[in-house]
């Protein structure tokens, strides 16, 4: 247990200490003591290549086949645990996290703009023929009978929002820059979108700081990828936390806490 703490100890500074290639770190003229010195190259490469968590003898086909996530699934889940537990308000934004990883996985996802849903809206070369800021909104109902509403807004492209507490109404107005009159315009805009706004600075904060300090290395097993990107996320939550609760002037930034803690 202690290696395998080493083990993503060494990631997580590699992540800070950014480097072309992983044998970097050990090679004579780029080497970093800190993690050279805490493990051989061999022994971290033979870690990272057998790295499971969850034996697989223990699934049985049942399990695999309706779980593509199998693999990976006990430690989504303590990730998901702990997150769960940390005290949120009552406006809560839901965002998607792609982990970029090219070779084969079962639950892939091409995105070369995001996903189409399957309510069917105006196309984008319609909507872009109307005043910029133009909207539409399909509302349905879940499993609970409590409406959802879904809304495509277009502004300097479209936007796709689903919220369970507003819709279009009361719209107001925004400022938008032009680059062809080269001056700022003023758009309409839905209140999903606006309290969206509002809200949304978790999700792209967490977005930011992950991908300040991200392991970045190449892998052909896609666990890997999810792992060590989760294992980023839960250090950024950290952060976070200790950031909100600390009443001291002097606060760790997340490359020092990540490094040190």
């Amino acid at each position: 247990m202690a290696e395998i703490k080493k083990f993503f100890g060494m990631s997580l500074i590699m992540g800070c200490i950014n480097m072309k290639r992983l044998r970097m770190y050990w090679s004579k003229k780029t080497r970093v003591p800190i993690i050279a010195n805490s493990m051989s190259r061999t022994r971290f490469f033979k870690i990272r290549n057998n790295l499971k968590v969850v034996d697989n003898f223990l699934v049985n086909e049942h399990e695999k086949k309706v779980d593509r996530l199998w693999k990976v699934r006990p430690f989504v889940e303590q990730i998901r645990t702990a997150c769960a537990q940390v005290a949120r308000g009552d406006k809560v934004s839901i965002d998607e996290q792609m982990i970029s990883f090219t070779g084969r996985c079962p639950a892939r996802q091409y995105v070369p703009r995001k996903p189409s849903p399957t309510v069917t809206f105006s196309a984008d070369k319609v909507m872009k023929k109307k005043d910029r800021g133009a909207m539409e909104q399909f509302v349905s109902a879940n499993q609970k009978h409590e409406q959802i509403s879904i809304i495509k807004w277009f502004d300097n492209k479209s936007i796709l929002i689903a919220s369970s507490s507003h819709g279009l109404e009361p719209r107001d107005e925004c400022r938008r820059w032009c680059k062809k009159t080269k001056s700022f315009l003023t758009v309409p805009r839905p209140a999903a979108v606006r309290e969206y706004n509002k809200s949304m600075g978790g999700v792209d904060l967490c977005d930011q700081m992950v991908s300040y300090h991200r392991f970045t290395a190449r892998s052909k097993r896609w666990p890997i990828r999810v792992i060590m990107h989760l294992t980023d996320v839960a250090v950024n939550n950290c952060w976070l936390e200790y950031r909100r609760n600390n009443t001291s002037s002097k606060i760790m930034q997340l490359y020092d806490y990540t490094v040190f803690c």
